[in-house]
């Protein structure tokens, strides 16, 4: 139970500055930078895959996905695979808000990762990631 304390303090510690990100932006919510992180780094994907990827119920995710696609920093595209899906990515115009945003979001990493060293990150990263499917 300590341990779970632990993870909703600093999820909470994290929202509270993830809120002061999207602070002065076109982003409605933390969501929305974290969507387009994952389009840039991990390329295009069917909406489902993306909003597995943020566990995050599908009403709410089609309607995160919709806002990006309306201010034009996502694209979608019929899926080769199944013509019942999509595939979504991130557009020129998505990658170049991102990154006017970018060194917020860092600044506010370095704030919620406090003195962790490099090799720490990485290994929380591995540690969280590791029970995630």
């Amino acid at each position: 139970s300590f341990l779970n304390t632990l993870i909703v303090n600093m999820n909470r510690y994290a929202k509270h500055y993830s809120k002061s990100i999207i602070h002065n932006t076109e982003f409605v919510t933390q969501e929305d930078f974290i969507y387009l992180i994952n389009l840039k780094a991990l390329g295009s994907m069917t909406k489902m895959q993306l909003i597995k990827k943020n566990l995050q119920k599908k009403p709410t995710g089609i309607q995160i996905i919709n806002r990006l696609i309306k201010k034009g920093w996502v694209e979608q595209n019929n899926s080769s695979k199944d013509k019942r899906s999509y595939n979504i990515k991130i557009t020129e115009l998505g990658v170049e808000y991102l990154e006017t945003v970018m060194p917020k979001i860092r600044v506010a990493t370095k704030i919620v990762t406090g003195n962790l060293t490099e090799e720490e990150k990485f290994h929380l990263i591995y540690l969280l990631n590791k029970n995630i499917k």
